[in-house]
């Protein structure tokens, strides 16, 4: 997923899936937050792109001993997967089509 997120979004983020999120509340007005599920951290980076933000990853831990998502990983990262296609055929659309005069 992080090759394809940041493919999307123009962006080298190295964990684009952690759920970890900090943003300044000024900046709200420029995510969609219309995705479902975990794809919304694609969405999220995207928009933050889009919109010229200055994005920094901080290091964190992690533990996979401890309450896990229930989801199937293969599944969910398809639907991520397919939700990240969707969003670069939509963008591919504005910036490709030809002006209409």
């Amino acid at each position: 997923m992080d090759k394809a997120t940041n493919f999307n979004s123009g962006l080298e983020i190295t964990d684009t899936q952690s759920g970890f999120r900090a943003f300044a509340k000024n900046t709200l007005p420029v995510f969609r937050f219309k995705s479902n599920g975990l794809a919304i951290e694609s969405e999220m980076l995207k928009d933050a792109s889009n919109a010229g933000l200055k994005i920094k990853e901080v290091e964190i831990g992690v533990r996979y001993d401890v309450d896990c998502s229930s989801e199937n990983p293969v599944a969910h990262g398809l639907r991520v997967f397919v939700k990240i296609l969707e969003d670069i055929e939509l963008n591919s659309r504005f910036i490709i089509s030809p002006r209409l005069e």
